[in-house]
């Protein structure tokens, strides 16, 4: 009942406050801006009628936000609030702290009494013989090593992965081959041809000396492009050596590395 009154008395001081505020401004302009603007009588009742009902409406939305205000916070501390005599209540239930359990270990505890039974043997002059240990062969353990796992780096390996993974992930990959007549400059050529497109292509002395790149992600014109650059350094440090280069792209195919090599040769 105490709650009723103290939410009644809100809602009528806002009630009043807000009378005198609309007494004041009717005051305010029947004063000074009726005779100032000429304002006639029909067009004050014209706007008194249209502005008291949301007037009215502001006041009961006040209201009711007020109400509901105080009843949240009444009902939040409600639910903070402790029961009486629950401040010190954790510390009496932890495991060391309980009062029972205190109570128990307090009190002596019963030990069982065993009495012995006394066990007439029936054959007290008998010696034990003592039982045959048989011996169990036992079988060395032989420890196998595991199967080491080689991973083949060879030149067909490696072009037939790079094709499986150009095929599962839709890129392209070029084949270039170069090789040089010279007998007695092909190996330092193909040392310096592989140096200078290691970066971009994987590369491999075949056993005929000719030096196989594979480039993946590259077309035939990209591949083209990073030939001419490496043989541009070449011709400079071997002038006379004569290098003939060949190539094969995979262009979109599912073929496989001797396919791909066979277009290369031929």
């Amino acid at each position: 009942m105490a709650e009723n009154k103290k939410y009644g008395r809100q809602i009528g001081v806002s009630f009043c406050i807000t009378l005198l505020v609309m007494v004041a401004l009717v005051y305010g302009f029947g004063t000074y801006l009726i005779p100032r603007y000429q304002i006639t009588q029909a067009q004050v009742y014209d706007v008194a009628v249209r502005l008291f009902p949301i007037l009215l409406g502001l006041v009961m939305i006040q209201a009711g936000v007020v109400v509901a205000h105080r009843r949240d916070q009444d009902y939040a501390d409600e639910v903070d609030r402790l029961p009486p005599n629950a401040y010190d209540k954790p510390l009496s239930e932890l495991p060391n702290d309980d009062p029972s359990r205190l109570t128990q270990q307090g009190m002596p505890l019963q030990q069982p009494v065993v009495q012995p039974v006394a066990v007439k043997a029936e054959n007290e002059n008998a010696e034990a013989a003592p039982s045959p240990v048989e011996e169990t062969p036992v079988s060395p353990t032989i420890s196998v090593p595991a199967a080491r796992q080689t991973v083949d780096f060879s030149f067909p390996a490696v072009l037939d992965g790079e094709l499986e993974n150009a095929k599962d992930m839709d890129y392209d990959l070029t084949l270039a081959l170069a090789n040089c007549s010279d007998e007695a400059v092909r190996d330092k050529v193909n040392e310096k041809l592989a140096s200078l497109t290691e970066a971009s292509a994987f590369p491999f002395t075949l056993e005929d000396g000719t030096e196989a790149m594979i480039f993946p992600f590259y077309n035939q014109d990209e591949t083209q492009a990073v030939v001419s650059e490496a043989d541009s350094a070449l011709k400079e440090e071997f002038p006379e050596a004569q290098i003939t280069y060949k190539y094969a792209s995979r262009l979109g195919r599912v073929v496989s590395g001797d396919v791909l090599f066979s277009e290369a040769k031929g």
